[in-house]
């Protein structure tokens, strides 16, 4: 059994076959439910089939280019980048946005010029990036973020980590108390603290744990372009910028990869032990202690991913070594035993809670289970668009759609190769799972564990695969009507390599995540802004001051992420009611410009459920205590 699946997964044109036959149920799925996703990832699965039947094997293209140019490039490309930004007023406009294409290109260039050493160059141009996202707004970015970053500040305020004694993170401190110890040594603010420390960190680790993979399974090509697409993921930026424990718990799964297939493929000895007291231990043990121990304090469902992945592992080496096998068996054991009793202790909202995670995840598990299979729940509609990707248009998941392709393309030519393929299965294995959780599970109802939240740790092995995908892109010879067959040059493929990556950035480096702060593919309800302009961070200071004990203050969806998790104001959502907004006592309005625009985001009643939907607000007309053009407050009667 085991000698016959080796033998199909070797099988180039079987693998084609199969990618093909998975983009088309998705194009089925596409015509029975439409939205941003469901339309624009099968067709790039199907592409990525016909590519695997064409491609040829042949290393990547060099562009002869010394490391002098190319740093000249990059260095003169990334000045003009900073230096428009900072002309903008510290604002992202799009003269910003191409500028940060342009200074992709020739990092891009560098790349394909002096390989592996250009790894710097990648660190410091996504490290621009992120700063100039971050500071571009008036008001730190996030909304969970800014509830975190209150706890890391309370931590530091009274000393210790009584603060969250009462709450749900009571069980995952690490994230608070990192972010507060980054504070204290730093001397600087608790939003500066989680950005500078777990936020960059989220930048550079991945991309030198994805170079190094790169390098030890392929080349120093494949590591230099595995570091190189690792950073342009929409939901990789997204998380660096508003750092979370998903942030924390991403770089734990992150070492975790490259630890493992690093010592697998080296066949380092993890049988040795080492001497802990009287007791000797295996060093696997060892390592798998500390990774879960951390993994455990920063973030229950980093830790399920983590696991799961881990269970993936454990059966793609089933196929080749039976030694890792058992190995990577009790690993996902051992985890997933320590995962269920931790989960049986954990209370689903602090320590004073009577319900335990895992019976709250199982209940709903259930739950969305059967909705999903009775169409149990119906959907509301009006002059608004329910949140989720039926807010999004195509062009939101135009990057993702590149990217997917390219890994597709990239696990099918790695399979059918000699070229490390227990190691390309795994990560392939690793990458289909994680992106089964994050597409398919949501239509039959596994969507319970935040679907999103799994973006980002699916991109990371998807980069290391797309980087082989681009190799083999780049070696596609298509045949014509005369049977001849159509290739270019090495300069031309370089060329096409650099565009490819550059249209993939383009597509998730501007979309609703990749840009959160303004993004430039702003067609789209659901592709919002999440910055604070300087008119209306005077508006939320005013309010501040303005408020009164008895008065119901009321805002869209993203001033009062702000208002409450930041200004510490004890404001409410917009929510409506039968046309009516929900409230009690009298009516203060936040009524910022940007909430007339279709990105205004609010809730509404419908069928006993309260939806999150995009749409323009508009409040009652009353007396204004405060207008600055961009946003007043008024007295809603």
């Amino acid at each position: 059994m085991i000698y016959r699946l080796r033998n199909a997964i070797e099988n180039k044109h079987f693998l084609a076959s199969v990618l093909i036959a998975v983009g088309v149920f998705g194009a089925v799925v596409a015509f029975m439910s439409p939205n941003a996703y469901t339309v624009a990832l099968p067709p790039a699965i199907v592409i990525a089939g016909f590519c695997l039947f064409w491609t040829s094997d042949a290393d990547l293209p060099v562009l002869p280019i010394g490391p002098k140019p190319a740093l000249i490039f990059w260095f003169i490309a990334g000045s003009l980048n900073i230096l428009i930004f900072v002309g903008s007023d510290w604002t992202r406009t799009i003269f910003v946005h191409y500028a940060t294409v342009l200074w992709l290109i020739t990092t891009g260039i560098a790349v394909f010029s002096i390989s592996i050493r250009a790894i710097p160059l990648i660190v410091g141009w996504a490290t621009a990036h992120r700063i100039m996202i971050y500071y571009s707004s008036w008001d730190p970015l996030g909304n969970d973020t800014l509830f975190h970053l209150h706890h890391a500040g309370e931590i530091v305020r009274i000393g210790y980590v009584g603060s969250l004694s009462t709450s749900k993170y009571a069980y995952t401190p690490l994230f608070h108390v990192g972010t507060a110890i980054s504070g204290i040594i730093g001397n600087i603010s608790m939003e500066s603290a989680g950005f500078l420390s777990i936020g960059i960190l989220a930048v550079i680790i991945p991309i030198l744990v994805a170079a190094h993979l790169g390098k030890l399974l392929w080349s120093p090509k494949i590591g230099a372009v595995a570091g190189f697409l690792v950073p342009l993921g929409d939901f990789t930026i997204a998380w660096s910028v508003r750092p979370t424990p998903t942030t924390l718990g991403y770089l734990f799964f992150v070492i975790t990869f490259g630890v493992l297939l690093t010592s697998f493929r080296t066949q380092s000895n993890v049988f040795d032990k080492v001497s802990l007291g009287r007791v000797r231990i295996s060093k696997w043990k060892v390592v798998l202690l500390i990774i879960m121990i951390g993994m455990y304090a920063t973030h229950q469902i980093s830790t399920f991913i983590l696991v799961i992945s881990l269970g993936c592992l454990m059966l793609s080496y089933r196929l080749f070594n039976q030694n890792y096998f058992i190995i990577m068996g009790r690993i996902f054991i051992i985890s997933g035993v320590i995962m269920s009793a931790w989960w049986l202790v954990v209370r689903y909202s602090g320590p004073s809670s009577s319900l335990e995670f895992l019976v709250v995840v199982l209940v709903n598990l259930i739950t969305r289970l059967i909705e999903t299979s009775t169409g149990a729940v119906s959907e509301p509609t009006g002059e608004f668009v329910l949140s989720g990707a039926r807010a999004l248009t195509v062009y939101q998941s135009f990057g993702l759609s590149i990217l997917l392709g390219l890994a597709s393309l990239g696990g099918g030519i790695w399979l059918s190769s000699s070229k490390s393929q227990r190691e390309g299965l795994a990560i392939s294995v690793v990458g289909g799972s994680l992106a089964f959780f994050a597409f398919a599970g949501p239509l039959i109802g596994i969507n319970f564990l935040i679907p999103r939240r799994w973006f980002v740790f699916f991109y990371f092995p998807a980069s290391i695969l797309a980087a082989v995908g681009l190799r083999g892109l780049l070696r596609v010879r298509v045949p014509t009507i005369l049977s001849s067959r159509v290739s270019l040059g090495a300069t031309m493929r370089t060329i096409m390599a650099i565009l490819v990556i550059s249209s993939m950035f383009v597509g998730m480096g501007w979309n609703y995540m990749g840009a959160m702060d303004n993004p430039p593919l702003d067609k789209a309800p659901g592709s919002d802004r999440h910055i604070t302009t300087a008119s209306e961070q005077h508006l939320y200071s005013f309010v501040v001051s303005y408020r009164s004990g008895e008065t119901s203050i009321v805002a869209d969806f993203r001033a009062h992420q702000l208002l409450v998790r930041h200004y510490r104001v004890n404001a409410l959502h917009l929510r409506l009611k039968n046309n009516k907004i929900l409230h009690s006592g009298r009516l203060l309005a936040v009524d910022r410009k940007y909430a007339h625009s279709k990105h205004a985001g609010y809730y509404v009643w419908s069928h006993n459920t309260w939806w999150r939907v995009y749409g323009p607000v508009s409040f009652p007309r009353g007396s204004k205590p405060y207008d600055n053009g961009d946003g007043s407050l008024l007295w809603a009667p």
